[in-house]
């Protein structure tokens, strides 16, 4: 067990974790924040994340900042929530931002959570890559063998017919020998 702690929240939830972000920071070592409702409040929280972000310049976090196909006003409140992070110069920081369009505010959330943990596992994602690409490589060995196998069947029975061709030419060549002493 490790102090490593996640909070993960869409909508309102979204909201929530922003705010924690701001206000206690050390609650968590990672944010995954959905679609989050920035617009609340005349966007009151989302207005003072540039200023929070520039005067917290020892703060080490993982963020990662996700929406789908939204009203514009959720994209503005997203955007301007990952700008203020970005400029504020923190290089303790290390911000994901991956809308997924596909998906609207119902259906996001799983997709988001599960981007967020390959964003902050990347080794885990190279090694399922790694994995996928040798094994599409002992498939093509595999395809490329079974090629190399039919194709020796081949020179083998070709070679088998040879033989027997000339063991039969052979054997007819005695015959007629046969024939021509009697």
């Amino acid at each position: 067990v490790n102090d490593h702690r996640t909070i993960i929240g869409q909508s309102l939830g979204g909201l929530l974790a922003t705010e924690i972000l701001i206000a206690k920071p050390d609650l968590f070592s990672d944010y995954i924040i959905v679609s989050p409702s920035l617009w609340w409040n005349d966007m009151a929280l989302v207005n003072t994340t540039h200023k929070h972000f520039m005067e917290h310049q020892e703060l080490e976090k993982r963020i990662f900042v996700s929406l789908g196909k939204e009203h514009p006003v959720m994209h503005e409140v997203a955007d301007k929530l990952v700008d203020a992070i970005q400029k504020s110069g923190n290089k303790n920081i290390t911000l994901f931002y991956e809308p997924i369009l596909t998906e609207d505010h119902g259906t996001i959330l799983h997709k988001a959570v599960y981007a967020a943990m390959e964003a902050f596992n990347p080794k885990e994602k190279e090694l399922n890559q790694l994995i996928g690409k040798i094994t599409n490589q002992i498939e093509q060995k595999q395809k490329d063998l079974d090629s190399k196998e039919k194709l020796v069947l081949e020179i083998k029975a070709f070679e088998d017919l040879q033989f027997l061709e000339q063991s039969f030419q052979n054997l007819l060549n005695k015959f007629h020998d046969i024939n021509k002493s009697v």
